[in-house]
Formats: structure tokens, C-alpha cells, sequence
């Protein structure tokens, strides 16, 4: 039996250049091909909010989004905080100067592919934060860059942030950048910059309260950090109180999301979920931790603790799985035996292909290509030709579409078994004796890139854009 030291664990001398150059060149390609309507519905919301701003109408931004007395593409009416519209905003500037200066309206294409450029670097940063947060893990520089670049290449990544370009991006790397306060010990940092995670998505929250209550033990100093939390939140909230347009309603229906899965025998609906995470709170502020690597290890495996049952107690939207990425990945390259967990992980990667086709028809499939520079270019697009969904395809095979949730669902509990934090190492580890398996790491990640997203995604996509418009 092998002893193993956190700094053995993956390659040490990290990841080659031509995977950079590789993985650089698949996420260009990605920004240019591929786009997800919802893209340019933010790059048009973007440029009105801009007009908003600077002709003095800044209040009005949400109610005249609503009425859509213009001629740009959107359904959906501006939904969220006013501090994702700013951030938008100002990457938008050189473009809205350009066009004024110069007296002609961008077309929609250029304003979509701009926006989503801002959510590719945003996710590329989030790589760079994973990378930082393995370091503070225990692990080599090596096994560091390759937990960054495994992030890039996640099948979840390259699907929710380089090919649909969700702006999901956003809110994981402030919450990443807060996780590393947080490992620095440095409580009040951690809940400031939490902050703009929260505006962001409400799921931050999710992750900050067990957390904080980890290393916080008196009741007024949680407090001051939970305000603090929501320095960006209240105030912004306020501001446009009784003016948000329809924004109130769409966050009523995604809270409503929270009560997918409800405690049986209780008229009044309990969610399940929030039972969980109130648990989880609990554990948390009763736990006495002896060091610092043991708050590093007991975080870490929160975090994707709690994303883990979000999205199997949820109806998931398929952008949301950007958040639990970083953390999928922290976990299985801290484990000493990793081999199981690069299989397992494969299986969730399918699992969460065949439930977007089985759940979201004709939404993630070759219609992607219709805003990317395929559609762009030709006029061709997909959703105006009668054509079989990947669902079709996918259930030629037997079983397979029923088995679904299975293959989603299965390596997340198994995960939040197996992952739980012991004094030496993952329960996984020590079932398996401590041993460590052989080094595959270059093999898995470049393997599930290929295998989950060219194999279940890609190549598929483009399969269904030929039999549309060649065969």
C-alpha cells in the first residue's frame, strides 16, 4: 500500500501547453458557434438599459422592458437585479459609444455575441478561481492548473457558459473569489464580496449560511455577516420597489422551484430541500473544527453538498449546473483513488445530456447554432424546419431515456456518501484502504470532454443541423 501525502495527488507538472491551446480553441469556437436565445434576449436588454441610463430614465428601465415598445428581440422581460443590467452595462460601453459616435444601431447579432463574450471570461476566471482554491486545498500546483483547466472542460462548463453563454458565470466567480476569503479566514470579505454572488442567483445564499455558521459561533456576529451579505441586495431591491416590471412574478415562480420535491404527509407542502439545508446549518454550527485544513476540507464538501441536493431535490434549469462544476471537481481531485470517481463522474456528465433533451425539447440541441455564426451567416435555422428532437434519437436506444434520472441522480448520492470528509481522507479512500490508483488524470479529463460533451452534445447537435439542411 502507497502512502499518500494532499501533494501527490495528480500530475505534477500540470497540464501541457497544447491542452491550454486546445482547450483555448475549443471555447472560442464554442463563443462563436453556438448561443442560447437567452444570450440575446441580455444583450438587448442591455443596450435598453444603456438608453435607459443615459437618456435619464434609468427608474423606467424594468416597466418599459415589460410594455417592449421596441423592435429587438426578447421575450422574456427583464428579470433581474439591476447590478447584472451595470455589469453588462459597462462591457456594452464601447459598443453603445461606437454607435452613437458614428449614428447606427448595432445589429442584435453583434450586441448577443459581445454579451456572451463577458460570460465566457467570466467562466474562464472561474477556472483561474478553481485552480487558486485547490491550492488552498493542499494540492501541487500541477494537480492545481489541472483542477482549473478540468473546469473549463466539464462538460457542464462548456455547455452552460461556453455554448449557451448563461451569465450563471457571473455569480460562480464571485462566490468562488468569496470561498477564498473564506479559506484565508478573513469572515468579513468573505460576506462582502458574497454579496454580489447573491444578487446574482439566490443560491449563493444557499452555500453562505451553513458556511458561515462553520467558523461563526455567536449568534450577533452571524447576524452582522448575514446583513452584510445583503449589502447589495436590500438596497437595490428597494430601489426599484413597485417598478421591477414582472420581475416579482418570475422570482415567485423560481422560489416555487424549491418545493419540487416536498416532505410527504404535510398539507402545506415542506420542502425537502430546505429541510436538508436547514440540517446542514445545523450541523454546522454544532461542529468544532481542530485546524484549519479540517474547516478547508469540511467547506469544500458543504459546498457541494448543498448543490448537490439542490439539484436533486429541484426541477433543475440546465444553467444552474455551472454552480456545482467547481465543485464536482475540487472533490474528486482531492480524493486519493480517484479512477472510480472519473467513471462516476462520466455517468452524471450522461445523465445530464439525456434529461435536458428529455425535459427541454428542441431548447439545448442544434437550435443553438441558430444564434451562433451558423445561423448568423447562412439564415439557416433549425426551429423553422420540421425536424426529430435528440430525444428521438437517444430513445432508439432501450431504456436509456428512462434511465435518465438514474444516471443523473445515482453519482450524486453517491458522491454525497462517498465524498464525506473523514480524518484521513474521503470515506471513499478509506473503504478503499487509502490505496492509490494509478495516475489517469490527463486521460479522464480530455475523456470526459470527448465522451460527455462531443459525444452527448456536439456531435449529436451537428448530426440533427445536417439531416436538417444537407441529408
Amino acid at each position: 500500500m502507497k502512502k499518500l501525502t494532499a501533494h501527490a495527488i495528480g500530475r505534477p507538472e500540470g497540464p501541457a501547453r497544447w491542452e491550454y491551446a486546445v482547450a483555448a480553441a475549443v471555447v472560442a469556437a464554442c463563443w462563436l458557434l453556438l448561443a442560447h436565445p437567452d444570450i440575446l434576449e441580455t444583450g438587448n436588454h442591455t443596450w435598453l438599459f444603456l438608453e435607459h441610463v443615459f437618456s435619464g430614465r434609468f427608474f423606467d428601465f424594468y416597466e418599459n422592458v415589460l410594455l417592449h415598445e421596441n423592435s429587438l428581440y426578447y421575450l422574456n422581460a427583464a428579470h433581474y437585479n439591476v447590478f447584472l443590467y451595470a455589469v453588462f452595462g459597462v462591457w456594452m460601453l464601447p459598443v453603445y459609444a461606437a454607435a452613437k459616435l458614428f449614428s447606427f444601431m448595432p445589429p442584435e447579432a453583434l450586441l448577443a455575441l459581445w454579451a456572451k463574450l463577458l460570460s465566457c471570461i467570466f467562466a474562464a476566471g472561474c477556472g483561474v478561481l478553481t485552480a487558486r482554491l485547490a491550492l488552498r486545498l493542499g494540492l501541487s500546483k500541477g494537480s492545481a492548473r489541472y483542477a482549473g483547466l478540468a473546469f473549463i472542460l466539464s462538460p457542464l462548463t462548456m455547455l452552460t457558459a461556453f455554448s449557451m453563454g448563461q451569465y450563471d458565470s457571473v455569480c460562480l466567480f464571485f462566490l468562488l473569489l468569496a470561498l477564498l476569503y473564506y479559506f484565508d479566514g478573513r469572515l468579513m470579505a468573505f460576506s462582502f464580496v458574497i454579496g454580489f454572488a447573491v444578487v446574482c442567483k439566490m443560491f449563493a445564499l444557499f452555500l453562505f449560511l451553513p458556511l458561515l455558521v462553520l467558523r461563526e459561533k455567536r449568534i450577533l456576529r452571524i447576524a452582522k455577516h448575514a446583513l452584510l451579505a445583503l449589502w447589495l441586495q436590500i438596497p437595490t431591491a428597494l430601489l426599484f420597489a413597485g417598478r421591477d416590471g414582472d420581475m416579482h412574478v418570475f422570482n415567485d415562480l423560481m422560489t416555487q422551484r424549491l418545493f419540487t420535491a416536498q416532505l410527504p404527509g404535510f398539507a402545506d407542502g415542506i420542502s425537502l430541500f430546505l429541510v436538508s439545508l436547514a440540517a446542514i446549518c445545523a450541523v454546522c454550527y454544532f461542529y468544532r473544527a481542530q485546524n484549519e485544513d479540517a474547516i478547508h476540507s469540511t467547506a469544500l464538501y458543504v459546498c457541494f453538498a448543498v448543490f448537490a441536493l439542490l439539484f436533486l431535490f429541484i426541477f433543475w434549469h440546465p444553467q444552474w449546473l455551472l454552480l456545482l462544476a467547481p465543485f464536482l471537481v475540487l472533490t474528486t481531485a482531492r480524493a486519493r483513488n480517484k479512477t472510480a470517481w472519473y467513471w462516476i463522474d462520466l455517468l452524471l456528465y450522461v445523465g445530464f445530456f439525456l434529461m435536458c433533451y428529455r425535459n427541454f425539447p428542441d431548447q439545448l440541441e442544434a437550435n443553438l447554432f441558430d444564434s451562433g455564426l451558423p445561423g448568423i451567416l447562412s439564415g439557416l435555422r433549425v426551429l423553422s424546419v420540421e425536424h426529430r428532437t435528440l430525444a428521438f434519437y437517444f430513445e432508439l436506444f432501450p431504456y436509456v431515456m428512462q434511465l435518465a434520472p438514474v444516471l443523473f441522480a445515482a453519482p450524486l448520492l453517491c458522491a454525497l456518501i462517498l465524498k464525506f470528509p473523514c480524518k484521513k481522507g474521503l470515506l471513499s479512500d478509506r473503504l478503499s484502504g487509502g490505496e492509490l490508483s494509478p495516475d489517469h488524470t490527463r486521460f479522464a479529463l480530455w475523456g470526459s470532454f470527448l465522451v460527455g460533451y462531443c459525444g452527448m452534445f456536439l456531435l449529436p447537435c451537428i448530426f440533427v443541423w445536417i439531416k436538417c439542411f444537407i441529408l
